[in-house]
């Protein structure tokens, strides 16, 4: 897979663990428009990122396992923020697509948003390390 590195947050070879304070459910309507009304809720669901064996684990009410299959893109937005995309499949091999959004500000509570996101709903998790 390459070396993935985050504003230094993510490395090759590393596994990383982190909380999500918070998280979202959205919903698309055929045109991809967002049409849920939700808000953001407190979560604890732990996020296992292992670039070593490509996975990303999530350990909540419903654990879910992501094959990491190939890196999409890439890109550093206006404000420095940087984003990588995946390829992936659940653990019911269904085919889905993972950002990892690492914000440039470090001091922030959510200094990572993990999206991940199928062509009718995403969940996106605010993450900070899990201490």
């Amino acid at each position: 897979m390459g070396i993935l590195s985050l504003n230094g947050l993510l490395a090759y070879s590393q596994v990383y663990k982190y909380k999500a304070i918070d998280s979202r459910l959205e919903e698309y309507n055929q045109q991809g428009k967002d049409t849920s009304t939700r808000d953001w809720e407190e979560s604890g669901i732990l996020v296992v990122v292992d670039l070593t064996n490509e996975k990303i684990k999530t350990y909540g009410e419903a654990p879910a396992d992501f094959d990491l299959i190939h890196q999409k893109n890439r890109f550093t937005d206006i404000q420095g923020n940087e984003t990588v995309v995946f390829s992936a499949v659940d653990t019911k091999g269904k085919k889905c697509e993972i950002e990892i959004i690492a914000f440039k500000d470090k001091e922030a509570v959510n200094f990572l948003n993990l999206v991940i996101r199928y062509s009718k709903m995403a969940l996106i998790l605010r993450l900070k390390k899990d201490e």
